[in-house]
């Protein structure tokens, strides 16, 4: 790409950042480029437009830069800054706590990306699939429920509640509890339907307890709500997309 795309490149993708209005071939030539001729201008943008980095909403319109455009600016026209000393602290701040639960690290640093930049921020966190197991207990709540704890390399996990039979004592609770944190360790929860039918035909007296930790572990390998963070979602309106009402 030649230096005077690039250059009228970087101009569009600064303009809309800072309007969100398509850029005109006029607009770049009076504002920006005054040496240069409206009309060059106008095929230059043809040619980014042809290249793929910019789109047209109406013939007679400006442009918007693509997907693509905005890879590019990224990766070789944006000017890199540095943080300044509140920033850095801010950040040291934040992650001060030092804790190891993926779910914290995922938020923090959804919500420190959304206060730097001043835009919504979203974060995901690994898939659970691939979390392998390095510790299950059962705690007996009474009302015959138990609390399923499950401890991965990544977090830990206690929101299930599981029924246990009728009658079962704290310490066979406790017992069942062992074998099956022996039985699952190591193991990712994305193999635990491969073990299934295995498991729960050798596992005799605690049978109906393994199913429902089965059940609760498999439930942890789909997609949820709260494996997506949203920082920030008020930000949106601090930008020129969202000025005028009648644009949104």
């Amino acid at each position: 790409m030649s230096d005077r795309k690039k250059k009228i490149l970087q101009i569009v993708v600064d303009e809309y950042i800072n309007t969100a209005v398509p850029v005109s071939s006029k607009s770049i030539a009076e504002k920006h480029l005054t040496d240069v001729s409206s009309a060059t201008v106008r095929n230059e943008l043809a040619s980014l437009e042809e290249l793929g980095y910019l789109t047209q909403f109406h013939t007679s319109g400006g442009r918007v830069p693509s997907p693509q455009a905005y890879r590019f600016y990224i990766e070789e026209l944006m000017e890199k800054g540095n943080l300044s000393e509140s920033d850095l602290d801010y950040i040291e701040s934040a992650f001060s706590g030092k804790s190891n639960d993926v779910e914290h690290l995922v938020k923090s640093v959804s919500k420190v990306i959304s206060e730097l930049t001043d835009y919504t921020s979203v974060g995901i966190g690994p898939h659970a699939d691939e979390e392998r197991i390095k510790n299950i207990a059962l705690l007996s709540c009474g009302d015959g429920n138990a609390l399923l704890v499950i401890v991965t390399g990544m977090r830990i996990l206690r929101d299930s509640f599981i029924e246990i039979p009728e009658g079962m004592t704290d310490d066979e609770l406790e017992n069942a509890s062992k074998v099956i944190a022996k039985l699952f360790e190591g193991k990712a929860l994305s193999e635990i339907r491969e073990v299934e039918e295995e498991v729960l035909a050798e596992f005799g007296q605690y049978r109906q307890v393994m199913h429902e930790v089965i059940v609760a572990l498999k439930s942890y390998t789909r997609p949820r709500d709260e494996d997506v963070v949203l920082s920030g979602a008020e930000k949106i309106f601090n930008h020129p997309e969202y000025d005028d009402i009648d644009n949104v």
